[in-house]
Parts: structure tokens; sequence; C-alpha cells
């Protein structure tokens, strides 16, 4: 399933984003894991990274014979990491502002879910909008063994949707539960907004 930017969601999804607005109380929102500490310890490892890899090329490059397929190693190694910077960079930001936004109430960003349907906002221009009618269920999937990557699925008729583990904190049953409460129009009950979530060990990083 592709994602669309935020302006190009259909109502009602555009409306939940929108935090000048207060969320319908039929509304509950799975927030997403929020840790600033964590993303800012990624970002100054690659910055560190970033930094090593120009100290040896204004030390040792200028005067050593590098042949071609050498070039190439170092700029590819080069772009790598400033990719690498550029995603921790960007997760560290949405992460700085996702806490501001729970502080004063409006996040919102994560699974919102609704009797018109779910949404999946991970990251601010990269959502999901499934309608109630195209919901099938949530799921799990794990990439098998102590180092597989687990992830939550939503699952619908359009396709799948997969979120690392580490950016959210509720589960599939959870997600199921929330899905037939607002629909059945029962109240859920109030999800927790967790800042961190436990690590396997062993387990991969994954981009969001």
């Amino acid at each position: 399933m592709r994602s669309v930017r935020d302006k190009n969601l259909p109502d009602p999804f555009r409306l939940w984003i929108d935090r000048t607005y207060t969320l319908p109380a039929n509304v509950r929102v799975l927030p997403r894991i929020i840790s600033p500490i964590t993303e800012l310890t990624l970002f100054i490892i690659g910055l560190a990274g970033c930094g090593v890899m120009g100290t040896v090329l204004v030390s040792f490059v200028p005067y050593v014979d590098v042949s071609f397929g050498g070039w190439a190693v170092i700029v590819l190694i080069a772009a790598a990491l400033l990719g690498y910077l550029h995603w921790v960079g960007r997760r560290l930001w949405v992460s700085i502002v996702a806490y501001r936004d729970r502080k004063a109430g409006v996040l919102r960003l994560g699974i919102l879910i609704g009797p018109e349907g779910v949404l999946v906002r991970i990251n601010p221009n990269r959502c999901y909008p499934v309608f109630m009618a195209k919901f099938v269920k949530a799921d799990s999937w794990s990439g098998g063994g102590d180092s597989g990557s687990d992830y939550l699925r939503i699952v619908t008729k359009d396709g799948d949707i997969d979120i690392w583990d580490h950016d959210i904190a509720a589960d599939a049953n959870e997600v199921n539960e929330v899905a037939y409460n607002v629909t059945a129009g029962v109240a859920a009950p109030v999800t927790s907004q967790k800042t961190n979530k436990p690590k396997k060990p062993g387990s991969k990083s994954s981009s969001s």
C-alpha cells in the first residue's frame, strides 16, 4: 500500500491530523514511541562517523595514490554515512516535535482509529489512510530468530502496512480491540503514551 502526503489525505483523516482542531471523542490515538535521547544518540554516532571519514580524507588521501576503484569506495562510504546522518537527523527532529506535541496534548503521530477507519501516520507526510470497509485486522510479523525484526502489520484489502516495533508501542491485539470498540461505539481504554520500549537482544534497526 502506497503512502500519501498530509495534504492529500481524504476526509475525515485530514481533520484528524490538524493539531488546531480537537480530535473527535470517538477517535483514539495509539501513539508512536517517542525517545529523543535514543534518536540523539544515533545522530551523534552518525556525526562522529562523518567526522572520522572527513578526517581520513583530509589527512591521508592527498598524500597517497588512490586508484579509480579506491575513489569509488570512498565516495560510496561517504554517501552511506551522509544518508545515515540525514535519516537519523530527520528521526531526531520528528521525535522532538512529537515530544512537544504530546506534552501539549495534540500528538497526531501513531495509529489513529475512528469509526470511519484507521490512519497509520508514524511520520509526517507518510500517511496510510484505511477506510473501515477496507480494514481487515492487525497482525504480528517477525523476521525470525534473535536478530529478526518484529513488525506490527495492518492488513487491508488494498495491501499490508508494516510498522517497525521500535516505532509503535501498541501490539496487534490492542489495535484490533480499539478498532472493534470504536466501531461498536464503546469507549476504548486510554492508552499510555510510552516514551520508549525495551528492545530485544540483538534486534536490528530499520528505517521509518
